[in-house]
């Protein structure tokens, strides 16, 4: 008996094993065929390892340059992107987060089933984001990883993410002329604001989809290169700020270690974003 606890415990203990046995259940519980169930599972498997990686990546760039940003500007800095955050965040709540998650979307569902807000939230990487950021919220205020922070953190994400798209309703029914379809987001709060907001300044007649963009800067839709090219940039001012004695003794080569670096990120931020879309390819599915 002992032995299958351990087996147990070992199993749920690591958080890429963990999220693909939640995606194999949602898949089994669903009648899915069995290549799908196989697909849906080892590629949930898969992209989180491929989260992890680029997380590692992400980590290496991103040390040396809080240190040179800290050096060059006397302040710390933040990085404001949810994979790079979330994705080193996993490294070491992964197991809280992967079952806060699973607790969510059963609590998302038995709201949408017995309450009037009939919304199942189908976007698989927000609802990660949301969990991750629980589990470190939690933790950070004195839990301890257990059965009632589980509980408790699930109970919140299941929540918000069954009320917040009701807030945005009202503007999705003049969008898409029907109530058939709610936006899934952690955005939905500032976005429900934005349309209050807009209701009172706005003028419907003027859109943003006016605006004309240049077919040259047709290239900057791509995440991963717009990110590569502001990335460079910020690194190497942020070495001439801190100085080319600095950062080639900390690091080495002047430009080198610029390039390196923005290199790096912008690999491992692509690692990142490629294994949140794998990781979460099945859990829309599933709900």
């Amino acid at each position: 008996m002992e032995t299958l606890l351990n087996l147990f415990v070992s199993i749920v203990s690591q958080p890429a094993i963990l999220v693909s046995l939640i995606a194999l259940l949602g898949l089994v519980l669903q009648k899915k065929k069995f290549s799908d169930v196989v697909q849906g599972t080892l590629k949930t498997f898969v992209g989180f390892l491929v989260l992890i990686g680029g997380a590692g990546l992400l980590a290496n760039s991103l040390t040396p340059f809080a240190e040179m940003f800290q050096t060059a500007l006397n302040t710390q800095g933040v990085v404001p992107s949810n994979e790079a955050v979330v994705a080193i965040a996993l490294q070491q709540y992964g197991t809280p987060t992967a079952l806060i998650m699973l607790v969510g979307m059963v609590v998302n569902i038995l709201l949408a089933r017995f309450t009037r807000f009939k919304y199942i939230f189908l976007t698989g990487q927000a609802m990660m984001y949301v969990s991750c950021l629980t589990a470190v919220i939690l933790v950070g205020a004195g839990f301890s990883v257990s059965l009632p922070m589980i509980l408790l953190g699930g109970l919140f994400e299941g929540t918000l993410l069954t009320v917040t798209p009701a807030l945005c309703q009202p503007f999705m029914k003049q969008i898409t002329g029907n109530d058939k379809v709610a936006m899934g987001h952690t955005g939905n709060i500032g976005y429900a604001a934005s349309g209050f907001i807009g209701k009172v300044f706005g003028n419907k007649e003027k859109s943003t989809e006016d605006i004309k963009i240049p077919k040259s800067f047709g290239f900057l839709r791509d995440s991963t290169i717009s990110i590569m090219i502001l990335m460079s940039i910020v690194y190497v001012i942020l070495a001439l700020l801190a100085g080319t004695g600095y950062v080639e003794h900390e690091l080495s080569n002047f430009i080198n270690s610029s390039r390196n670096l923005y290199g790096w990120f912008r690999s491992g931020f692509t690692g990142c974003a490629d294994g949140f879309r794998r990781n979460c390819a099945s859990f829309p599915r599933n709900c």
